[in-house]
């Protein structure tokens, strides 16, 4: 209520200030979501997947491939595991200077950390054009997996 009291008051200065436009937001806190939504997935880019696998006791390796091709020579390449709660649990990054564009590499979990269930694995291909370019991002689409519990 204290949060809609304030953007209603906050909203006409910031508009007349040309600071904000006719439909901001009435939080100030900016939406994960909406960020993530700016980035698109590029199935051109790349791939990501892993087997379904058995969730081991103590902590292992479990086993993954990638794929990046991007439009230029120069890349770099982070994956991320996530839980099945959504928490990142792993990750790895790859980098066109010193690792294969094509690859079967592995993440290391933790039995105790991570429940059995479906996991997602996300990648996120930047590629670089120039000595000085930012590099051009995009997300491949994800792919899932599931750790059993041994039986």
């Amino acid at each position: 209520m204290v949060r809609t009291a304030l953007a209603a008051l906050v909203t006409p200065v910031l508009l007349a200030l040309g600071l904000a436009s006719a439909s901001a937001p009435s939080s100030a806190v900016p939406d994960a979501s909406s960020e993530r939504s700016t980035v698109g997935y590029e199935p051109t880019w790349g791939r990501v997947r892993a087997p379904d696998q058995t969730l081991r006791r103590g902590c292992r390796s479990y086993r993954f491939a990638y794929r990046v091709t991007p439009p230029g020579t120069a890349w770099t390449a982070e994956v991320r595991v996530l839980s099945p709660r959504g928490r990142a649990v792993a990750s790895r990054t790859f980098v066109s200077e010193s690792d294969p564009a094509a690859a079967v590499r592995r993440f290391r979990v933790c039995r105790a950390a991570v429940a059995p269930g479906r996991f997602t694995l996300r990648m996120l291909v930047t590629s670089y054009a120039g000595t000085f370019d930012q590099g051009s991002k995009a997300h491949v689409r994800p792919t899932h997996f599931r750790l059993r519990r041994p039986r």
